[in-house]
């Protein structure tokens, strides 16, 4: 039976290998299949180590941080399984994530950005083309082949922000709501705006 394990390894890179009726071996790296066992695995990790392992993979936009764990570990397995071999691959073919590959390639773009269709060229490298007169082609392509899409608000701001009929207050860890912390909501700030974090009453430093 094909099994298809993703390696995390000391460097923090990641590699997709696909096997049959046996695991990886290797003493300076960890495995997972399923984002079960990722949880399971960063469970004690560090929030550094998740945005290291992040920056590493193929097609991303870096960031500094995570607004929380959940949120990393789920955006890092909808990468990482993307990145799989197609079931026609050979089972003994094995691929570093960070090289480039002929399944999959990605770019973190915003909805205006996708909509020119004028990132292709910087975003994906010389041998993404799309033929002259043929842009907006492309798009309706890419939109009727991607399937369900998954949307994220991210908030970059600091300070008060209304929700509804309530008010939330933006910092550096997330968002703090009347009843304490928000953890589903996402705040990424750039680097200049990290100090500009607030402690929920009770939490300790």
């Amino acid at each position: 039976m094909r099994r298809t394990e993703f390696i995390i390894h000391l460097d923090r890179k990641v590699r997709v290998l696909t096997l049959k009726g046996k695991h990886p071996s290797s003493d300076s790296a960890l495995t997972f299949s399923s984002e079960r066992e990722l949880r399971k695995l960063a469970a004690q990790w560090p929030a550094t180590r998740l945005v290291e392992i992040w920056n590493q993979l193929p097609g991303v936009k870096p960031v500094t941080r995570f607004t929380d764990r959940d949120t990393a570990i789920r955006r890092i397995w909808a990468v990482v399984q993307d990145l799989a071999p197609a079931d026609g691959a050979s089972a003994a073919a094995s691929r570093d994530l960070g090289a480039k590959t002929e399944r999959v390639l990605a770019a973190d773009l915003t909805a205006a950005e996708f909509g020119r269709m004028n990132w292709v060229l910087h975003r994906l490298g010389p041998q993404a083309i799309v033929y002259p007169g043929q842009h907006q082609h492309a798009r309706a392509a890419i939109q009727s082949f991607s399937g369900p899409i998954r949307q994220e608000r991210v908030l970059t701001h600091l300070g008060w922000r209304r929700q509804g009929t309530q008010y939330m207050y933006l910092h550096a860890g997330g968002a703090l709501g009347t009843d304490g912390s928000l953890p589903l909501v996402q705040v990424e700030l750039p680097p200049t705006l990290q100090l500009f974090e607030v402690k929920p009453p009770g939490r300790s430093e």
